[in-house]
């Protein structure tokens, strides 16, 4: 069985915040606002002072956000709805699967990669999930280059060398944390996911990743289908609470 608090902290170590600063067992994570995990506090233990966050983020002019995950104290969700928070969009599950299964990859896709973020790849990632505009990508881009080694970066490429999907693995421990999985529209159905995941868990392996992890949203009804097709299997849940 795999240990909560590992995958938690696997996650926010695959996803790195530009600025962090710790207040009791709670890491508060600030981004400029581009994406969720990278501005908002891992809570993990007993909650610290309310206000504190409330004004750490508000110095960055960011909405505080709190992000609780499987480890987090039970309750703490209720709790912090108590004391006025909202719960708020992009509420995840979390997938594992083990690394070592055998997946067939059906697809006519081939499969690039390598451990820096190219701009191949990039553009990928922010052609099906725009962040804003140039400034934001900056910042996204500025999370990339700090995500730890060992870090692998796949295309998948048409016959013709043109990319159409991206992904990312990154290993934490013994955890191979699967993030950014992102298609082109033109290109979904064609097994673009099937052959990126095929070559992340083959890498893994070779370097001693057993299990396999990563979320999406609930309401990606289509994305969540993909995943449990591959053999992924519910771990937990990402619930993300503001105050306004």
């Amino acid at each position: 069985m795999l240990d909560r608090r590992a995958v938690d902290l696997a996650f926010a170590a695959a996803w790195p915040a530009v600025e962090t600063a710790e207040l009791g067992e709670w890491t508060l994570r600030a981004s400029a606002g581009v994406t969720r995990r990278g501005n908002s506090a891992l809570a993990l233990g007993a909650a610290p002072a309310l206000d504190e966050i409330a004004d750490w983020y508000r110095a960055r002019d960011l909405a505080p956000r709190v992000q609780v995950v499987p480890s987090s104290p039970l309750g703490l969700a209720a709790s912090l709805v108590r004391e006025g928070w909202a719960v708020a969009d992009g509420a995840c599950l979390i997938l594992a699967a083990p690394c070592g299964m055998s997946l067939r990859d059906e697809s006519e896709l081939a499969v690039s990669a390598g451990g820096e973020p190219t701009e191949e790849w990039v553009d990928i990632w922010w052609t099906v999930s725009p962040r804003g505009g140039e400034s934001e990508r900056r910042v996204a881009e500025a999370i990339l280059a700090r995500i730890p080694m060992p870090r692998r970066f796949g295309l998948a490429r048409n016959a013709d060398g043109s990319a159409v999907a991206c992904m990312l693995g990154v290993l934490v421990g013994g955890l191979l944390v699967i993030e950014s999985s992102a298609t082109l529209p033109e290109a979904r159905r064609r097994g673009a996911c099937r052959a990126l995941t095929t070559d992340l868990l083959t890498w893994g392996v070779a370097r001693g990743a057993t299990r396999a992890v990563l979320s999406v949203e609930r309401t990606n009804v289509h994305g969540l289908g993909v995943w449990q097709r591959l053999g992924f299997t519910d771990l937990g849940r990402i619930d993300y609470l503001t105050l306004t």
